[in-house]
């Protein structure tokens, strides 16, 4: 990929908007967080408590985190083989929390609004059985079934008032996008014509929604307005395909990896200024793929997941490239 980078124009924009007088909490575990002794539950019903020993020649793979709106906590999901676990940690890599394995298969956690919860997907018969909407605490303890339709749901995202969620849901048409208040059991679809959308965020007012969509050879990155249900495609990259998009908390700017097509070609992480349009490339690795960025609640930092020496695992990057901490080993 072409590198497009003044990027000094971005940092400048993060620290005089994004942070919003957000305090530092990235270098330390706070009093938030549940406890820095590790903690293990079990993420499925009471039906079925059945754990296994994970295989322990099954490659390993540690993806989608995502920071606590507010607080110090990193959320991901690791899986082994057919298996995967919930696990927590904080900003220097400690490990909080982790949930047994099970014949189930959980992914694509998402936190509540202060980090009380985390909603998750969750498969009870494996990775290829039917997925339903799960939350549980946020130190892993009363699992509960949250959300369940007659389609198959995943890719959980609670806004920040913790009044909405959002996933995707598989209807007739294809991978759509819906918002549930779970409060009063209303369900609405936001999004109705072609093209195939994963990976739902929201921005920090609760209005918008952010998410990649698929339409035959051409992936966009797109924006709701939830209420009156407006799709604008707000871009894309020629060559390549945009995926799991994430909103700086200011909403200024849009983190995202970009895939080149193409067999064997490997993904970068992008920005893209709101306001202007303009992209910057953040990574370029030409022998390594990272994804799913999500940005620490002050706007200094993003985490991702990566597969830099063979080996899948969290990392966190200062927005002004001036650090790259690998979290899991």
């Amino acid at each position: 990929m072409n590198r497009i980078f003044p990027l000094l124009l971005i940092i400048v924009l993060l620290v005089a908007g994004c942070s919003k007088g957000q305090p530092d909490t990235t270098g330390s575990t706070e009093s938030d967080s549940p406890s820095t002794e590790n903690r293990v539950s079990d993420p499925v019903s009471e039906a079925d408590t059945t754990t296994f020993e994970l295989d322990p020649d099954a490659e390993v793979w540690r993806m989608h985190p995502q920071w606590a709106w507010y607080g110090s906590r990193i959320v991901f999901y690791e899986r082994r083989g057919s298996s995967s676990q919930i696990v927590v940690i904080d900003p220097t890599g400690n490990e909080l929390v982790r949930t047994k394995a099970s014949r189930g298969y959980a992914a694509n956690p998402t936190w509540n609004d202060f980090g009380t919860e985390i909603a998750y997907s969750y498969a009870a018969e494996g990775v290829d059985g039917e997925w339903d909407l799960w939350r549980m605490n946020s130190d892993g303890t009363n699992p509960q079934l949250y959300i369940d339709l007659d389609d198959q749901v995943m890719h959980p995202a609670w806004d920040p008032t913790d009044a909405m969620l959002a996933f995707v849901q598989m209807t007739e048409e294809g991978p759509n996008i819906v918002v549930s208040n779970p409060r009063t059991a209303v369900t609405r679809q936001i999004t109705f014509d072609s093209g195939e959308r994963f990976h739902p965020t929201w921005l920090d007012d609760q209005l918008y929604l952010i998410y990649d969509k698929t339409d035959g050879d051409t992936t966009q990155i797109c924006k709701n307005q939830v209420f009156r249900r407006e799709e604008t495609c707000l871009f894309s990259i020629e060559g390549s395909d945009v995926s799991t998009p994430a909103a700086s908390r200011n909403g200024a700017i849009i983190a995202f990896a970009a895939t080149e097509k193409g067999e064997g070609k490997t993904s970068d992480l992008w920005l893209y200024q709101v306001e202007n349009g303009a992209l910057f490339q953040l990574t370029d690795t030409p022998d390594e793929s990272e994804g799913a960025p999500y940005w620490s609640p002050d706007g200094r930092w993003i985490v991702f997941h990566s597969d830099r020496g063979g080996e899948h695992h969290i990392y966190k990057m200062r927005i002004d490239q001036t650090e790259r901490v690998q979290l899991t080993h």
